[in-house]
C-alpha cells in the first residue's frame, strides 16, 4: 500500500487590510496484490479562508490542517480500497 501526496499547498495573497488563503490537497493511494492486481484512487480537497490584516504562520498552519483533515476524513469514508484489498487478499 503506498500513499503519494500529488500536492498539498496553500496559496496565501495578501492586500492592505485582508488576506486569502488558498489550500489544496491532492492525495493517492496505491493498493498492490500479491497477484499484480492494482487499485488507485485519488483523493482531492480545497479549502479557503480569509480574514482581516496578515495572515500569520498560525493561519496557514490551520488552513493546511484543516484541509488534510477533509481529505483524511474522506478517505476514512471510502470502502473501495478496503473492499479491494479483502478481495484479492485469497
Amino acid at each position: 500500500l503506498q500513499i503519494i501526496v500529488n500536492q498539498l499547498y496553500a496559496d496565501v495573497s495578501q492586500g492592505s487590510v485582508r488576506y486569502n488563503i488558498a489550500t489544496k490537497a491532492d492525495i493517492a493511494i496505491i493498493a498492490t496484490a500479491a497477484n499484480g492486481s492494482k487499485m488507485t484512487k485519488n483523493y482531492r480537497a480545497n479549502y479557503s479562508i480569509e480574514g482581516a490584516f496578515q495572515a500569520s504562520n498560525q493561519n496557514i498552519a490551520d488552513a493546511v490542517n484543516s484541509v488534510l483533515t477533509d481529505t483524511i476524513a474522506d478517505m476514512s469514508q471510502d470502502t473501495s480500497i478496503h473492499d479491494f484489498i479483502k478481495q484479492n487478499a485469497r
